[in-house]
């Protein structure tokens, strides 16, 4: 990873109150910290504590990491941070002296990093939060970058997001996003963005429902959202796309009657129209199986003969429901929507986000089947 640095010559740090570092400075120089300094890093979303009377002459802040250079001198020299997450220490020895340790230890909660130095060893590290968490009543710890045993290791999971309730279009930048994750720790925050990069986002508080605005400019727009439980594990993104559509506003004019002949073009054009669409749903629905035979359930990712059968259905629903009318026998996001304006449709779900909503359950599959008598 490239990191972006700005180089910022420092004399020592005599009077730090309460200071917060940003991600992709370096800090050269002796440091001496007369305060306790916050560490935030948007990689991992950690924040760590430099403790008052830690000693560095290098401090580098990477998106999920830091590297340190601790001196040695006349006395041994400590360099301590705090956190809720166990870390990672890179090496797991000290480096420029045999002497330098590297140790962590917990008490309840809170994770305590500390390298040594001494009079003949510097020690140069990168210090990395690993997302797992203390579980010790007391403290605990050992040397060479030995770790506690952390309780929770998992991301939370079953995470999804949804625009407008897996609408396909919608009218306005100012939609409604419905979002959802489990995790055995509890999900804590979350984080949205419209790019896949998450720039410019931060964590917070999760939701299961959030107002949401999409970028500018009339097309297809994805969403993007992860999930971090309580203890600090982070979910990989996931999105869902809608495509946004501003028409223009158009001034009502008084229409002019149509002559008699003008009447009789425009309904014939209507009936080619509507023969037209007849023929296609007839060419669509050649070969098709006998009807009610729908037995399992159907999600995102199923395949094979009862899905083509699904799909012919739901396109027989007309355009309100279906408006691609793809028979393809791969159950996509498209029947997926499709399944979820059916549902609501005929009260099978009371909103989105209900349970069931966008999957072929057993409700959902009666209704079909009884529709198909």
């Amino acid at each position: 990873m490239t990191k972006n640095k700005i180089k910022l010559g420092l004399a020592t740090i005599g009077a730090v109150v309460a200071m917060s570092f940003s991600v992709g400075a370096v800090y050269a120089s002796n440091l001496n910290y007369s305060a306790d300094t916050n560490v935030n890093l948007t990689g991992n979303g950690a924040t760590l504590t430099i403790k008052s009377g830690s000693d560095a002459t290098s401090l580098v802040i990477n998106a999920s990491s830091i590297d340190v250079v601790v001196p040695a001198g006349t006395t041994d020299n400590t360099f301590t941070v705090t956190l809720p997450n166990l870390v990672d220490f890179s090496p797991a020895s000290g480096s420029g002296g045999s002497g330098s340790t590297a140790t962590q230890s917990c008490s309840g909660t809170t994770n305590t990093a500390v390298i040594t130095t001494t009079a003949a060893s510097a020690g140069t590290y990168t210090i990395t939060p690993n997302g797992g968490v203390c579980n010790t009543g007391g403290g605990g710890g050992g040397g060479g970058g030995g770790s506690p045993t952390p309780t929770d290791t998992t991301a939370p999971v079953s995470t999804s997001i949804s625009i407008n309730g897996g609408a396909s279009v919608a009218n306005t930048t100012a939609v409604t996003l419905t979002l959802g994750a489990v995790d055995s720790s509890g999900v804590s925050s979350m984080m949205i963005a419209n790019d896949s990069a998450f720039t410019g986002a931060t964590f917070e508080t999760y939701a299961t429902t959030k107002a949401w605005t999409l970028t500018s400019g009339n097309g297809a727009k994805i969403v993007y959202a992860k999930f971090k439980d309580s203890v600090g594990n982070i979910s990989a993104a996931v999105s869902d796309s809608i495509n946004l559509d501003i028409s223009a506003v158009v001034t009502p004019v008084t229409p002019v009657s149509p002559t008699k002949a003008e009447q009789i073009a425009t309904l014939q054009a209507q009936i080619n129209a509507l023969v037209a669409k007849i023929n296609a749903a007839q060419a669509g629905q050649s070969g098709q199986v006998p009807k009610g035979i729908l037995t399992k359930a159907l999600n995102i990712g199923a395949k094979g003969n009862e899905v083509t059968v699904l799909q012919n259905f739901l396109k027989a629903q007309g355009a309100d429901i279906y408006p691609e009318g793809l028979a393809t026998g791969y159950f996509g996001s498209l029947t997926k929507k499709a399944i979820q304006r059916f549902q609501l449709k005929y009260g099978i779900v009371a909103k989105a986000g209900d349970p069931g909503y966008g999957t072929l359950g057993p409700k959902t599959r009666a209704k079909i089947n009884e529709l198909n008598k």
